[in-house]
């Protein structure tokens, strides 16, 4: 499975970015997906790093709770990728003609997007 880089500018610094506050309402319904993700090793517990970044949620038209990593601090310190998404177009034109295909789940997004070991750090999170 392909590994995505975080490749930093130069001189790039490690960021610290504080939690905001949280709805109480919300703690526990984050704590769910939180549990979910750490059952399947997704994520797991971090004691210190130099790179933080807070998590934030959005609720969904369905009344459950996406939770989110506002990575906008780390999004200005690294290398813009050249590599656009193809435009669908594109992809139905190659699938034509075969017999089988597959497709990434669409229920689990950006979590199939595996980070290299090396810059796993850089993606830690804090929650309430």
């Amino acid at each position: 499975m392909e590994q995505q880089k975080i490749e930093l500018l130069p001189n790039a610094k490690p960021i610290t970015t504080k939690q905001g506050r949280w709805n109480r309402k919300y703690i526990l319904m984050v704590k769910e997906e939180l549990d979910k993700l750490l059952k399947v090793r997704f994520i797991t517990p971090m004691q210190t790093t130099e790179w933080v970044f807070p998590m934030v949620f959005a609720l969904k038209k369905n009344s459950k709770l996406r939770a989110c990593v506002n990575y906008k601090a780390l999004n200005k310190v690294i290398k813009k990728n050249r590599y656009p998404l193809p435009f669908c177009e594109e992809i139905l034109d190659e699938l034509a003609g075969h017999e089988m295909y597959t497709f990434r789940d669409g229920y689990s997004g950006y979590h199939q997007v595996k980070i290299a070991l090396e810059d796993q750090l850089k993606t830690t999170f804090t929650t309430p």
